[in-house]
């Protein structure tokens, strides 16, 4: 089998709904459970219930009162507990005083200590930071794990990166599980973070790579409901738990990626992948074992796949503009093996296509790919900052904490069905701008009217929009998810995707904190969220639109593509006179 395949049309081929497809479709979907729930499950695991300091004993009060030597005499003291110190004050003859200290007995929880890590290592008051810093470096961990894993599946493959952070993950989560000590359970977050780009990520490359252009996006909207059954699965899980431990809790989340032990024996390598990369042979066996489950036959699988012939002009077209205006091919006899070139991003190895392994440093090479990963990036960090931040600050809205955080989840499936019809009447940038659009004004509103919730109808007000603004950066977030990796050429893809995605992580970072700031200033993380999210409504205006495209190949292909579709100015599927809309490069056997 020759690699002069489109990828789109075999897939049309195949068939997406088909047995095969199907299946691993599904099991892509299931992929995200965990990744979801393994995020998500902070909120509950890490729950601060409502505590104060723990009440002295005579012994403490005795060491309390100054001077120690007159306590024996008719004195009444009376106690204040707050949250964080003890207030104590004495009365004697003649004499009174008054003391304020840290709670040096601990502190008293309104649940049993073990229900939660916070409670259980008293991470309140000083220490409430080192809570937060655990979801952190949670994120920071994603930060790590969305460049390394992403270069690392791109050069390796989709499906052996794929299953290693699969079951690392799986392992990582149940050790969590027994923990003991807080360094260590702080250490395997930052890894849980990790992992789970890894298994995000890969999982996401090999979902869209598998349908042709006018199907991708309603597969990510499918994906997104994936998401959501993660998230919302949480609530009922950690509701049924409540009266255990948190371990418990983080035990069942970890059971979740059980079948990630199996997963290499079921899931297979993305083909797309695999033609862009000469390995044909791989290819084919997964093209017949797809036609096999769909009971077609291979021959003709391949032969309706052939990518169409360019025409005279079109060539020339393509000598013009997709290589630098001079379409150089070159032949190198140096070795044993003859290698025709094209410009260093396509070659031809004894008939097989190749095409140039990208890295992170070629995104800083090429305006247009730079311009690109900082715009996505922008974005990324808000859709980041933004969701996670109203996750986690969940538990504390007035009302029951699993009905907060289970409504909170749940509008991310509206969110999906809007997303789904917004790209397919608008494509994919306007749907960004508008559902940004939506999250920061809705935003804005609920801030507005959070500045005085002490009126009941006006806290109740202030929850609605921030169920809206949580609805419109969910689909803000699936689509900047799909539109991201449709900017990028191929071998780049996944490196750009990570790019933008270890760039969100600083957002990430930052949300746990949302919660102590809106502590200290009511106001302040809805207006954060509110610029951010209208700034890059803006911002993405200058995106190309790549509703109904191929996928580039090529850097090349990308600035001829930019050149011709990107901007705020274009339209969504513009073609200008005398260009090419889809790209497809001949083999040296056709060109000669």
């Amino acid at each position: 089998m020759d690699s002069n395949i489109d990828v789109d049309e075999l897939f049309r081929v195949l068939g997406i709904t088909r047995r095969y497809t199907v299946f691993q479709q599904i099991l892509i979907l299931v992929t995200s459970l965990p990744c979801a729930m393994n995020l998500m499950s902070y909120v509950f695991i890490g729950y601060r219930p409502p505590y104060r300091c723990a009440e002295l004993s005579d012994s403490v009060i005795n060491q309390r009162v100054s001077p120690s030597s007159v306590w024996k005499q008719n004195y009444t003291y009376t106690m204040t507990y707050d949250k964080c110190h003890v207030n104590l004050q004495w009365n004697g003859t003649n004499t009174t005083g008054e003391d304020t200290f840290e709670c040096p007995n601990g502190y008293q929880y309104d649940i049993p200590k073990e229900r939660s890590f916070v409670s259980e290592w008293d991470l309140v008051c000083e220490g409430a930071e080192r809570s937060e810093l655990s979801q952190s470096l949670l994120l920071f961990g994603q930060a790590f794990g969305a460049l390394v894993f992403t270069q690392l599946s791109d050069k390796l493959g989709r499906k052996p990166i794929l299953i290693f952070s699969h079951i690392c993950l799986f392992l990582v989560a149940i050790s969590i599980s027994f923990v003991p000590v807080f360094t260590a359970f702080m250490i395997l977050r930052f890894f849980i973070g990790c992992l789970q780009q890894g298994v995000g990520l890969c999982n996401a490359c090999i979902y869209l790579e598998m349908y042709p252009s006018e199907h991708r996006y309603k597969m990510e909207v499918l994906g997104l409901t994936s998401w959501t059954t993660g998230v919302v699965l949480m609530a009922p899980v950690a509701y049924l738990l409540q009266q255990y431990s948190w371990r418990y809790t983080q035990l069942a989340v970890s059971l979740f990626s059980f079948y990630s032990l199996f997963h290499y024996w079921m899931a297979d390598e993305s083909i797309r992948w695999l033609l862009a990369n000469g390995k044909t042979k791989e290819a084919e066996r997964i093209i017949r074992k797809a036609a096999r489950w769909n009971k077609l036959d291979f021959d003709d699988v391949i032969r309706r796949s052939k990518a169409k012939p360019l025409k005279e002009e079109s060539e020339k077209l393509v000598s013009e503009d997709i290589v630098l205006q001079n379409y150089e091919m070159k032949d190198n006899e140096s070795g044993p093996e003859k290698t025709k070139e094209i410009n260093g991003d396509i070659s031809y190895k004894d008939g097989s296509m190749q095409i140039k392994a990208y890295t992170v440093i070629d995104i800083f090479k090429n305006r247009h790919v730079l311009l690109i990963s900082l715009i996505c990036s922008f974005a990324w960090i808000t859709n980041s900052l933004t969701y996670y931040g109203l996750m986690l600050i969940s538990s504390t809205l007035s009302g029951n904490r699993f009905l907060n955080y289970f409504l909170l989840a749940i509008v991310e499936y509206p969110s999906a069905l809007a997303e789904l019809l917004l790209i397919g009447r608008y494509g994919r940038r306007w749907a960004c701008f508008i559902l940004h659009a939506i999250a920061g004004i809705s935003l804005l509103i609920a801030c507005i009217l959070n500045l005085y919730k002490d009126i009941s109808v006006m806290g109740t007000l202030s929850t609605v929009f921030s169920l809206i603004g949580k609805f419109g950066i969910t689909g803000s977030f699936s689509t900047i998810f799909l539109f991201t990796p449709e900017l990028f050429p191929t071998n780049l893809r996944n490196v750009g995707l990570g790019f933008a995605s270890t760039a969100a992580r600083v957002g990430g970072i930052l949300a746990p904190f949302a919660g102590t700031l809106a502590e200290r200033v009511a106001w302040g993380p809805g207006v954060i969220f509110t610029v951010m999210c209208l700034t890059t409504s803006f911002l993405v205006l200058f995106l190309p639109e790549t509703t109904g495209r191929t996928l580039p190949t090529t850097i090349e292909e990308l600035n001829v593509w930019y050149r011709d579709h990107g901007g705020i100015c274009q339209g969504r599927t513009k073609t200008e006179k005398g260009h090419v809309d889809e790209v497809r490069y001949q083999t040296p056997k056709e060109s000669v």
